[in-house]
């Protein structure tokens, strides 16, 4: 027996080793995965995240496109306007005076014809007076012309012979002059047109911003803009100086989002004097309409990630379930090794005691030694047939042979088989039977089982002088059969898996609570079986309440 012993504690280290490298595996599985989860749920969040990023990008250059277009469509206007109002880039200027006037405007490239040097004139006859004069900056020429009265021949074309003589000493210098003047104004077209712009903006550009625009074709070319980039969204809009201190044209309910909003363009951009003005576009509801934008990959990624949780929460779950069901299978197999153990060793030495000649020369000790075989042999008997009954009860073909079955009589056979059990213990079984009707359709054998098993588990889980009390009553075309004990109780957790396969109440450091776990599952799946049920009342240190209700046999059809 003590090398028994030692194979025992011997393999029960073994176990342990094992259990704690297993658990140990278990960790590192269960980290991995978790690693894994958390690294692809990651990738899935950066994706959305880009995604998102993306749409917002487009949707800024969309909009900004849209008010970009405004802002030219406004301009081209406003020089339809000027062109319809007769403004160009000749810009006149009218100065006082009775006949004398002024004009600048681009001049045709002048050419002068001059006579040759020989050429004499016969007389010059009331000629009007007129100047011609030119200047680029480095020089100038004047061609003076004068009325004369007529004089004697030889004085008159002496004097004009000497005017003429002038004029064409200077005409070399003239002609250089002019033709670097031609390079020069060539070069200054580009700045002309500039110029002119300035002036028109000099003389014309009072108008204020309020009469260069309309309001209702500015919010027709917006919605206009806006569909035609593709956007569906309801907006906001307001023009504003560069101050920010007025706001013309609002439709706004919020100025402040208006202003600080990051969608706005700059309004006849091509002006040079004047206050800049900007047009400003804000959506109450952007976040909305990208998010809704983005729906199908924020709608996949959701259902993908928790497609993923859900899969690794429930392998999390079947891993843990799976270790405890290897732990209680391996508690039920130590138990059943021991449970089987313990009558077969009785058994043998029974039988041994047998084949000696002395002893079977005394009846006593004969007839006692055949009474422990049998006993032991009804023992293993009975452990097999739980074995078994949980065997047919996975399989869910459990075939009942009911009958009419008195509920008081099946409790009186459990307790001649409990009663003796209980009085070892120094405890006593109280009986209150109460049910007027107590007879019900049922396998006598498996609701006699049922009976004794609630009994043996009060008797098993009270320390010490069991107080069990068996209570029948009728509620509700039912019969109640109640069982209470006084013994350690159970928690709310535990109370809910005491009805699994193989789960045995935790005693803390006690260990001579026998059995298999198999108990209340069979009580639970056959009460079930005959369209009962059963409920459990219990509280740590203050014992525990099993209630059995089934129905009345008259109430049967």
């Amino acid at each position: 027996m003590l090398c028994s012993g030692d194979n025992s504690g011997a393999d029960k280290f073994v176990l342990v080793i094992e259990g704690m490298k297993k658990r140990r595996t278990l960790i590192v599985i269960i980290l991995l995965m978790s690693i894994a989860l958390s690294a692809l749920i990651a990738f899935q969040l950066y994706w959305i995240k880009n995604s998102l990023s993306i749409n917002e990008q487009r949707f800024d250059q969309e909009v900004q496109e849209a008010l970009n277009n405004v802002a030219e469509k406004l301009e081209q206007q406003e020089m339809l306007y000027n062109a319809y109002t007769g403004l160009d880039y000749s810009i006149k200027f009218f100065l006082s005076g009775e006949t004398d006037s002024f004009t600048i405007a681009p001049l045709p490239k002048a050419e002068i014809k001059f006579p040759e040097k020989n050429k004499t004139f016969g007389s010059i006859k009331g000629q009007p007076s007129f100047e011609y004069s030119f200047s680029d900056g480095t020089g100038s020429f004047n061609l003076e012309m004068e009325k004369e009265v007529f004089l004697n021949r030889n004085d008159d074309e002496a004097t004009l012979k000497k005017e003429i003589l002038n004029f064409y000493d200077q005409f070399d210098s003239l002609k250089n002059k002019v033709q670097d003047y031609d390079i020069k104004l060539a070069r200054a077209l580009n700045k002309s047109d500039m110029v002119k712009v300035v002036l028109n903006e000099l003389f014309y550009g009072k108008r204020t911003i309020t009469n260069r625009i309309k309001p209702e074709e500015l919010d027709s070319l917006l919605a206009a803009e806006l569909r035609n980039n593709g956007i569906d969204l309801n907006y906001e809009y307001g023009v504003s100086n560069i101050s920010q201190d007025t706001l013309m044209f609002a439709h706004t309910s919020n100025r402040e989002n208006l202003l600080e909003s990051n969608f706005k363009t700059k309004l006849f951009p091509n002006d040079i004097i004047g206050k800049a003005s900007f047009l400003y576009l804000y959506f109450p509801n952007e976040t909305g309409y990208l998010l809704k934008q983005s729906a199908i990959t924020l709608g996949s990624s959701g259902v993908l990630i928790f497609i993923i949780l859900i899969c690794f929460g429930y392998a999390l779950f079947i891993i843990i379930r799976q270790k405890k069901i290897s732990e209680i299978k391996n508690d039920f197999i130590n138990n059943m090794t021991h449970e089987f153990k313990t009558p077969i060793a009785t058994v043998s030495l029974a039988c041994e005691a047998l084949q000696d000649p002395e002893i079977r020369k005394i009846p006593e000790f004969h007839d006692r030694y055949l009474r422990i075989i049998k006993d032991e042999n009804n023992r293993l008997g009975t452990q097999v047939e739980k074995v078994l009954q949980m065997a047919t009860l996975e399989k869910e073909d459990i075939k009942l042979k009911k009958d009419i079955v008195d509920v008081e009589e099946v409790i009186s056979k459990a307790l001649d088989n409990i009663n003796l059990q209980v009085e070892k213990k120094k405890g006593n079984i109280e009986l209150a039977l109460k049910a007027n009707e107590h007879k019900v359709y049922a396998d006598k054998v498996h609701l006699t089982n049922i009976i004794h098993n609630l009994l043996d588990n009060a008797n098993k889980y009270s320390p010490a002088k069991p107080k069990i009390s068996i209570q029948t009553y009728n509620l509700n075309g039912d019969v109640r059969i109640k069982v209470s004990d006084n013994g350690i109780g159970m928690t709310r957790d535990t109370i809910d898996k005491i009805f699994e396969k193989f789960y045995r109440v935790p005693t803390g450091n006690l260990h001579d609570v026998k059995g298999f776990g198999l108990g209340l599952t069979y009580v639970k799946t056959m009460v079930n079986a005959h369209g009962g049920n059963i409920i459990v009342k219990s509280e740590p240190g203050k014992g525990s309440t099993f209630e059995i209700s089934l129905p009345l046999y008259n109430e049967q059809i």
